[in-house]
């Protein structure tokens, strides 16, 4: 099993995680991608993901609020979701808004799924004292 947030060139390894490298890549990336474009992100090959997502699907924690959730957003990709227990089971995939109307809409939709999850849980008193 390959360590998550590393990066094998010929000679050497790049850890992304370690050098705080994840946000300006995903940022990078996020230029690359096309409106309207998607982005996945596969977590079969890393344990520590795999138990993050399979407790993000058991509690109804929003994909949103998951490390590679995050990673989508930063690249633009606000559109989160995953195909748990179908074809795509390993991978969560995200979608970049092909224009405004559609990204203030999925904001919206984001923001209404962690308020709902977070009002569920009871913490939102934690949040907004």
């Amino acid at each position: 099993m390959l360590p998550h947030g590393v990066i094998y060139f010929e000679n050497s390894i790049l850890n992304l995680i370690d050098e705080s490298l994840t946000a300006d890549l995903f940022k990078l990336i996020g230029t690359i991608i096309r409106l309207g474009g998607q982005l996945y992100l596969s977590y079969l090959n890393d344990e520590l993901f795999i138990r993050e997502m399979n407790t993000a699907f058991r509690n109804s924690i929003p994909l949103i609020a998951t490390v590679l959730g995050r990673l989508l957003f930063m690249s633009d990709c606000i559109h989160v979701r995953s195909f748990y227990g179908a074809e795509g089971r390993f991978r969560i995939e995200g979608e970049k808004p092909k224009d405004t109307e559609t990204a203030v809409k999925w904001a919206n939709e984001m923001l209404d799924e962690i308020t709902t999850y977070l009002i569920k849980k009871n913490e939102l008193n934690l949040i907004f004292p």
